[in-house]
């Protein structure tokens, strides 16, 4: 039997055993997650066409184990272990050049309070990737959302902000534009009158290059009624990641990037006949001896409710990449797609992309998708 094998052998057993005590232990355990494949034919700018079957476009899919128990006078102890895998392969990781652990998407403990709010200890989300998967209306989806132009990395489009950025893969390619931190400590306050805090913090723990240095996250949020509002900052010292030369640049480009900012503000109001959003960030990616690069990304979008249980999703992505001495580059991405719910835990989508890169072939891209929620 392989490592994997084991793993999720040991892991089963674990779920069997917790979930038999629970009931004596008073602590809850939860096997949760998500399956979604989708048929594409995809042709980002200035890439060929290829016919895929790639797992999770929309959500990228993961399965996880989420436990709890209740130690009196309004404390919790809370726990969240949750790894992604592959459907197309049945791989483990988001993907093949995926450097993260077994569990790569959350690895966390913590306490709960109601009135005091939230510690955990761990690999988690960062607060900026959560609103940025809270005001747009693909909801994270990497393939068709805000994500593709502020978090995923590619060799051939260098307009990523490179949020979270963790080194470089083996093809030297960004390996960052990560959504969790490893080695992080978060509090999350409660909700008072509708405003909360989110605020992280992630060391480097003295490893070396290219892992990044210290590591800070921070999410403002406001909910009232039909209305949400977000305000997040990241600042990554140290980030040692590879920033993909473009055509324009100057000698001695690809560049170390050496450090990171990036503030983003969104919103969303629900108007019942359509839900908008609109997110705008703004990241400064340091570069050393070289003239620092300034990306400036704005997502405009809306989820209409048709049908019985179906809705159409629509978002615009424009990134500018701005540097001294180098032309200015802009990338243009819309997404219009179609989501159906089957039941309340099973969706069939259709999406249809446009991707527009300055100097480079245009691209487009469609196909269906299944997502299945347990």
């Amino acid at each position: 039997m392989n490592t994997l094998a084991k793993s999720l052998t040991s892991v089963a057993m674990a779920c069997l055993l917790a979930a038999s005590a629970q009931a004596q232990q008073g602590f809850g355990v939860t096997l949760y997650g998500m399956v979604d494949a989708f048929a594409y034919s995809k042709q980002l700018a200035n890439e060929k066409r290829s016919s895929q079957l790639v797992s999770g476009p929309m959500t990228t899919s993961f399965w996880g184990i989420r436990a709890s128990e209740d130690l009196g006078g309004g404390m919790v102890a809370i726990a969240d272990m949750a790894g992604f895998f592959q459907v197309d392969t049945g791989g483990s990781q988001r993907s093949s050049a995926d450097a993260g652990g077994f569990w790569g998407k959350y690895a966390w403990i913590g306490l709960s309070s109601a009135t005091l709010g939230s510690v955990r200890l761990g690999r988690q989300a960062t607060p900026t990737f959560l609103n940025t998967v809270r005001f747009e209306p693909y909801s994270g989806s990497s393939a068709f959302g805000t994500v593709l132009h502020t978090y995923v990395p590619t060799g051939t489009q260098p307009m990523m902000t490179a949020n979270g950025s963790v080194g470089t893969n083996a093809s030297g390619l960004p390996a960052g534009g990560d959504s969790a931190w490893n080695n992080a400590l978060s509090y999350s306050s409660p909700v008072i009158s509708g405003f909360s805090l989110q605020a992280m913090v992630a060391a480097p723990e003295g490893a070396a290059s290219p892992a990044p240095g210290k590591r800070y996250s921070t999410a403002f949020n406001y909910v009232s009624g039909p209305l949400s509002l977000g305000l997040s900052m990241d600042k990554i010292d140290k980030a040692s990641a590879v920033v993909v030369r473009t055509a324009s640049d100057p000698a001695g480009a690809p560049y170390t990037l050496t450090g990171l900012n990036t503030t983003s503000f969104g919103g969303a109001y629900d108007f019942r006949v359509a839900k908008v959003y609109a997110q705008l960030f703004s990241s400064k990616l340091k570069l050393g001896s070289a003239a620092d690069v300034k990306l400036t990304t704005t997502q405009l979008g809306t989820a209409v409710p048709v049908l019985p249980t179906g809705r159409i999703i629509v978002s615009w992505l424009h990134t500018t990449r701005a540097q001294s001495a180098v032309a200015d580059k802009t990338r243009n991405t819309l997404s219009t797609g179609f989501d159906y719910d089957l039941s309340k835990d099973t969706d069939l989508y259709a999406v249809l992309m446009s991707d527009r890169v300055t100097g480079l072939a245009n691209g487009t891209g469609y196909g269906v998708g299944l997502r299945h929620r347990f």
